[in-house]
């Protein structure tokens, strides 16, 4: 099993940790903190670095991966259809859901 640090080590592709750090928008101080003591973010910094890096945010806390051969369209569709305006965006969000289903396992299977 890995620790947070790991995984941002992993992260940073062998860039400068505090280099790395200002690119992603956290106080120095603050990284230093959760490099050095392996303390997990704030959840505002959890999303900096998980929206710098395109990682998983259960990845980058926990570093399990989700496991996308479990997930079928159905699970990534919309409850109930929305009415009347609404209506459009569900069905768009629908077929943006069903294209992107096997891209996620795609993504997710090759780790």
């Amino acid at each position: 099993m890995t620790t947070f640090k790991d995984r941002l080590t992993i992260l940073m592709k062998g860039e400068k940790p505090y280099a790395w750090t200002q690119k992603v928008g956290i106080e120095k101080g603050l990284f230093q903190y959760y490099w050095q003591k392996g303390r997990i973010p704030s959840c505002k910094n959890l999303l900096k670095i998980q929206q710098y890096s395109g990682c998983s945010l259960d990845w980058l806390v926990t570093g399990n991966s989700v496991d996308m051969s479990r997930v079928s369209e159905e699970d990534m569709m919309l409850d109930k259809p929305l009415k009347g305006r609404n209506k459009a965006l569900w069905e768009k969000l629908s077929k943006h859901f069903r294209a992107i289903t096997p891209k996620l396992k795609y993504i997710y299977a090759e780790g």
